[in-house]
């Protein structure tokens, strides 16, 4: 029996590259390339651990006690762990909306990118450095299955009429 491969990143570029290659017609192009992009936003391995932490951090950091504690319990921290985890989590919520003040502002996307990566990267330096080491692993393990499982990546709609074909 074969073992299930998936979709990842190399895959895409590669099925892309060679439909590219073969000249296809602008319809064929298309809906070809929207089927390559439909399965690789399918396959939660395609989202890198960065984004995976970062959406999770961002979301503990901005949701109430209750349902933090609850998430951090599903994740398999105990109680001393998930007061480590909170703590660990210092000012995040603070600077991810300094991080949306700088969006609206206009700052430029690099330097929100930047800001938005530092913040994220710290509380995940501070939360493993404060949470105990399995409870670290329980945490990684958490991240890299059912919290990359539950996210949801959203193309842009993408218009395909003949006038945008010209």
């Amino acid at each position: 029996m074969a073992t299930p491969t998936t979709y990842g990143l190399e895959e895409f570029v590669a099925d892309m590259q060679e439909l590219v290659r073969s000249w296809p017609d602008q319809g064929t192009l298309f809906d070809r390339g929207s089927a390559y992009l439909d399965r690789l936003i399918r396959n939660p391995d395609a989202i890198p651990d960065e984004r995976a932490y970062a959406h999770f951090l961002a979301a503990m950091a901005s949701t109430n006690s209750t349902a933090r504690n609850a998430a951090l319990a599903q994740a398999g921290l105990d109680g001393p762990d998930r007061v480590a985890f909170i703590a660990g989590l210092g000012s995040l919520k603070a600077d991810l909306d300094a991080v949306t003040q700088m969006r609206k502002s206009g700052e430029s996307p690099d330097r929100i990118l930047q800001r938005q990566r530092a913040a994220t990267e710290g509380a995940r330096s501070r939360i493993q450095q404060m949470v105990s080491a399995d409870g670290y692993r329980r945490l990684e393990a958490h991240i890299r299955t059912d919290v990359k499982r539950g996210i949801r990546i959203y193309r842009a709609p993408m218009m395909h009429t003949p006038e945008a074909a010209r």
